[in-house]
């Protein structure tokens, strides 16, 4: 059961990781007012968020919905 699960989050990962990474990447190729200084800067964030993204989304939809869970107790 896990092994499918597991198998699952890595194709869904696989196949989102392009169109993310194509996404920010038009993006920063569209933008001149970067130096090339910020360009490098861009490229290292886009790598390294693109690399993370599967292990932030779950935290902040963990802490979205404890928010949620507090919010309606008031």
């Amino acid at each position: 059961m896990w092994e499918t699960v597991f198998i699952g989050a890595i194709a869904f990962y696989v196949i989102m990781l392009p169109i993310f990474f194509s996404r920010w990447l038009d993006f920063m190729q569209h933008d001149d007012s970067l130096s090339q200084n910020e360009k490098f800067s861009s490229w290292v964030i886009l790598v390294i968020a693109t690399i993370l993204w599967p292990i932030v989304v779950p935290i902040s939809y963990l802490e979205l919905l404890d928010a949620r869970k507090t919010f309606n107790n008031y």
